[in-house]
């Protein structure tokens, strides 16, 4: 007897909510300059998870999340989060784009609003995916998309007051929000992980009540 392609594919969220979580975190240790590392340090370090973790396989995590579990949501969420990491790393850390090029040297004043608008469309789009999650998902994936929400805010709103002591007090606080996001992707990632045949215990996610048709 034959079976559905889709029934040989396993779970793809911890792989989904991990590659978040790596990526996020490297990402926003530089934002919120922890551990020894400077505002203006050069972030290339995270430029191959921005292009294989957060880009490829969180969207390879989302594709497979559409056709396993059907779940709208989830892959909607894994797939774009992964074109803003791979668009984020084009944008800055990958000179083949010529991006930042195109703003030097007569145009550099513009680069930071420019980035700024980038920012803005996506702190939209975080919002509304935020607001799938306040009534049919769980307190945890609610505030991974909230932190989420609040970092690209935070980071919308450093670009375009660049260069004042605003600007430098929104990154630090956008990575600061961006680790807790993080962390709670982490949590979410192991949450998922963790079953009764593989584990000697599970994690809770404060599951809302589903509502009712």
């Amino acid at each position: 007897m034959s079976t559905s392609w889709t029934s040989r594919i396993a779970d793809p969220e911890p792989l989904g909510f991990m590659a978040f979580a790596v990526t996020s975190f490297v990402l926003s240790c530089y934002d919120a300059a922890i551990w020894g590392i400077q505002v203006d340090s050069p972030s290339n370090v995270v430029t191959g998870l921005l292009v294989f973790c957060g880009g490829m396989a969180l969207g390879l995590a989302g594709v497979w999340e559409y056709a396993l579990a059907r779940n709208t949501h989830g892959g909607l969420g894994f797939v774009s989060v992964a074109g803003f990491f791979l668009a984020y790393a084009a944008i800055g850390l990958l000179p083949g784009f010529g991006v930042l090029q195109a703003y030097e040297p007569a145009n550099i004043k513009n680069i930071d609003p420019a980035i700024g608008i980038f920012l803005l469309g996506w702190v939209i789009f975080a919002l509304f995916l935020w607001l799938g999650t306040i009534r049919s998902s769980n307190v945890v994936l609610s505030g991974l998309f909230l932190f989420f929400l609040l970092s690209l805010l935070l980071a919308c709103i450093a670009e375009f007051k660049q260069g004042d002591h605003i600007g430098l007090r929104c990154k630090r606080a956008s990575g600061f929000f961006g680790l807790v996001a993080s962390l709670l992707a982490y949590y979410l990632g192991l949450a998922k992980l963790l079953k009764e045949e593989n584990s000697y215990f599970t994690l809770p996610t404060g599951e809302f009540n589903k509502p009712k048709h």
